[in-house]
């Protein structure tokens, strides 16, 4: 019996850390989804409420560019 996931295209995820990040992360995120990045997972401990949200719509905006 074959599996499906066989033959369906793999899904690639980025997940971003600015505390572990040598470059500014949108220049980055940009670039991953050029190349075929299919989902950014964004994953910042440090960050809560406004400062969260202000981080999350500059990388979505990187991502759609």
């Amino acid at each position: 019996m074959a599996s499906r996931a066989s033959s369906a295209r793999p899904v690639l995820c980025l997940v971003t850390d600015r505390s572990v990040a040598r470059t500014p992360l949108a220049p980055a995120v940009e670039a991953a989804v050029a190349a075929g990045v299919d989902w950014v997972q964004v994953r910042e401990r440090a960050l809560a409420g406004a400062a969260l949200l202000e981080h999350v719509e500059a990388l979505a905006a990187a991502a759609r560019r």
